[in-house]
């Protein structure tokens, strides 16, 4: 399964269900892999729409002969604790507060959480405590926001 194609094949079928392609997980289990699809919609997707794309997935995947031919695939949300997946995604979340684990140490450091303060390109500015890590995108194994649900609950 190459990644890059598998993106090129999901992508039309989710746009043309209304919705945004948010990222790809490939889960290589003991017996059978797991393609994890990430969709997001306006108001965030719906079931409906998650098994409308499921389903149009599974036909699409059963015409491509460079797929195997077992595989489990899941289609869901990227949640509110959501996987950061591309650079640009991180656009729209300045000032919020992310856990970053990365590939190669800096500052002697493998995971950082602090608040986004700017992205550059594939440059993330991090704020941990009074000091700004500058990490490029390449670099990081996983980026995941870490949401106030106080904020979202509406709670001081």
């Amino acid at each position: 399964m190459d990644r890059e194609n598998l993106v090129e094949m999901i992508k039309p079928v989710v746009t043309g269900n209304g919705c945004d392609f948010w990222g790809l997980e490939l889960v290589h289990g003991k017996n059978t892999p797991t393609i994890r699809v990430f969709i997001d919609a306006i108001g965030g997707p719906t079931i409906e729409d998650c098994e409308k794309i499921s389903h149009e997935l599974n036909l699409e995947f059963s015409l491509d002969d460079s797929l195997i031919e077992d595989y489990i695939l899941e289609v869901s949300s990227p949640g509110l604790d959501r996987k950061i997946f591309y650079p640009e995604q991180l656009l729209e979340y300045v000032n919020e507060v992310f856990k970053v684990k990365l590939r190669e140490k800096v500052n002697n450091l493998k995971t950082l959480q602090g608040v986004l303060k700017e992205v550059d390109k594939e440059i993330l500015h991090l704020k941990v405590k009074k000091e700004v890590f500058e990490i490029n995108f390449n670099n990081i194994e996983s980026c995941k926001l870490m949401p106030d649900f106080k904020k979202i609950l509406g709670k001081k």
